[in-house]
């Protein structure tokens, strides 16, 4: 089964991309895999309509994907909640 998942890339300049794409959601250990090396990289690429991003990730300050995955890697913190001051 696919799902859609949401990226927001917050980049240092203050500027924003947002994007979709659709996850095989039974796969759930090379979606977790994935998240694992991705932190590990200085370059993201992703394939968006048709054309290939490269984003050096001194460039970018965080990414959100909503909804998070079911499958996570160990290293990450789970049931957060954002406190609105």
């Amino acid at each position: 089964m696919k799902t859609r998942e949401s990226c927001l890339i917050h980049f240092m300049d203050g500027t924003q991309m947002s994007f979709y794409f659709d996850i095989d959601t039974e796969d759930t250990f090379s979606v977790a895999n994935e998240i694992h090396r991705f932190a590990d990289r200085t370059v993201l690429c992703f394939e968006i309509d048709g054309r290939l991003h490269f984003f050096p990730t001194c460039n970018i300050r965080s990414i959100e994907v909503s909804p998070a995955p079911l499958e996570l890697p160990a290293n990450v913190l789970h049931g957060g909640k954002i406190i609105k001051n």
